[in-house]
């Protein structure tokens, strides 16, 4: 992990030092106002985003968000339960599933304008917040006999290592099969990042935002069974996003 972030720091730090230029006079009949989202694929899960922009000068443009995003334990693979042919995949050891609601202030800068109406726009991007994590504890269907009738017969039971094995797991149970048992774990929120804006039309954003980011919680996070809990959850990640500009 500390190689990991070590490599991001000098892929970004270029970039921070690049940003720091002097703010220019905001033209006039500027485009002030951005409004987009979309999808955000990361190295530990998947989620989607929305995001605000105001332009303050020529360069730089202030930036609220939101994203809700799932955070998978690299250690997580999908099983299935050979015995039985119509089983569903479980991911065999995951006690919870962590889902990170991340509201976020930051700043869009621009690095390379556009010159034409088929280039590229190239910005960096900062940006901080909470991560207001919810731990749902997961339920598996149990395939269990029943006595009285000599069948067999699914169950949804919270995951417990101590008496469910590969042998009687059947499959996941639905996801929201928990959700009262649920809790929220307070954390911060910090993502560095590069914007491509390949639109052809200046009133449409259209691109895709490449960064890095990390997930700081105060608590260390129980995911799987047997496995060093962590508070920290770094990854790379592409946000894919189209939306618009106003005055």
């Amino acid at each position: 992990m500390k190689k990991s972030l070590k490599i991001l720091f000098f892929c970004y730090f270029p970039l921070i030092s690049f940003a720091q230029l002097p703010n220019e006079t905001k033209p006039e009949g500027q485009l002030k106002r951005e409004i987009y989202g979309g999808l955000t694929l990361s190295t530990n899960g998947w989620g989607v985003n929305f995001q605000f922009a105001k332009r303050k000068t020529n360069r730089y443009k202030v930036m609220y968000g939101f994203s809700i995003g799932n955070i998978r334990n690299e250690k997580e693979h999908k099983a299935f339960n050979s015995v039985f042919k119509d089983a569903k995949g479980y991911y065999y050891g995951k006690l919870n599933s962590l889902i990170a609601f991340r509201p976020f202030y930051g700043g869009k800068v621009l690095l390379f304008e556009k010159l034409r109406d088929k280039g590229v726009e190239i910005d960096f991007v900062w940006a901080a917040g909470l991560s207001l994590g919810l731990l749902k504890p997961v339920f598996l269907k149990v395939r269990k006999l029943d006595l009285n009738t000599s069948t067999f017969y699914n169950a949804e039971e919270r995951y417990d290592p101590a008496i469910h094995h590969p042998e009687n797991i059947y499959g996941r149970a639905p996801w929201f099969k928990g959700l009262g048992n649920a809790s929220f774990l307070p954390g911060l929120f910090l993502k560095t990042g590069v914007y491509f804006d390949i639109s052809t039309r200046r009133q449409v954003l259209w691109g895709i935002e490449l960064g890095s980011q990390i997930d700081i919680y105060f608590q260390k996070v129980p995911l799987m069974y047997q496995t060093k809990n962590q508070y920290v959850f770094p990854s790379l990640y592409a946000n894919i996003t189209i939306g618009k500009r106003f005055l």
